[in-house]
């Protein structure tokens, strides 16, 4: 009944985070429920996981002025560490060696995740880009031109 009284906006990014602030701000509450199963992948590459972040921090800036400020500095070093957890995780769930999924998996999953804080850190400050260089960057921009 919530989501029949206020709708998901029309927005090109970010959809989801503004409707929960609506509803917020409309005195509802939104809740994680742990039972609940959703299936949702990208498979994206570096750049246009790049450009999704980048997109996303741009929406995220939009809609809510105190949303992250990450440091350049952090980007890497948080892309190695979650991109090693990628490798323990894919490491669990396939009955190859360590060596196997190191060498097969290692370079793609942290390339993956330092374009994606490259792109959040870009994002953030999409307002100081020059505004052909920030349209180079926009995912929505690129489907545009297609």
């Amino acid at each position: 009944s919530v989501w029949e009284q206020i709708p998901f906006p029309d927005i090109a990014f970010a959809e989801d985070q503004a409707w929960a602030d609506q509803v917020m701000q409309a005195g509802y509450k939104t809740a994680y429920a742990a039972e609940s199963v959703v299936s949702h992948s990208h498979s994206y590459g570096p750049w246009v996981n790049f450009c999704r972040h980048f997109e996303h921090a741009v929406a995220m800036r939009q809609l809510f002025s105190h949303y992250s400020n990450r440091r350049f500095k952090e980007c890497i070093p948080e892309a190695a560490a979650v991109g090693k957890r990628d490798l323990v995780f894919w490491r669990r769930q396939t009955s190859r060696s360590k060596v196997q999924v190191v060498s097969r998996w290692a370079l793609p999953a942290v390339s993956w995740h330092v374009a994606a804080n490259l792109g959040t850190w870009l994002g953030e400050r999409a307002d100081r880009l020059p505004p052909r260089v920030a349209r180079l960057f926009s995912l929505q921009e690129q489907v545009k031109r297609r």
